[in-house]
């Protein structure tokens, strides 16, 4: 019926803003490493999955499985993304 329930994943404008600036923060973050020459290869884990589970270079790379070579990636809830989202801002 177009309504939402509270397992609905949707986003108040606010939480959007902030997504949306934390996003471009990152981005132009990643941009200028890229640009000061810092490109290593850096794939994230999450749980049993990683980065390197998609990619077409792993071959080239021998990134995966190394531990310290890893950005290991918490498992959060919701409340606590926007906790620390907030704090950022």
């Amino acid at each position: 019926n177009g309504s939402y329930s509270k397992k609905s994943h949707v986003l108040t404008e606010e939480q959007f803003e902030l997504l949306m600036t934390h996003t471009r923060e990152k981005m132009a973050e990643c941009g200028n490493r890229i640009l000061a020459g810092e490109i290593k290869a850096k794939p994230y884990v999450f749980g049993d999955k990683s980065g390197c589970d998609y990619c077409p270079f792993g071959s080239v790379c021998g990134k995966k499985g190394q531990g310290d070579s890893l950005c290991v990636m918490e498992d959060m809830k919701d409340e606590e993304v926007w906790e620390v989202l907030h704090e950022r801002d």
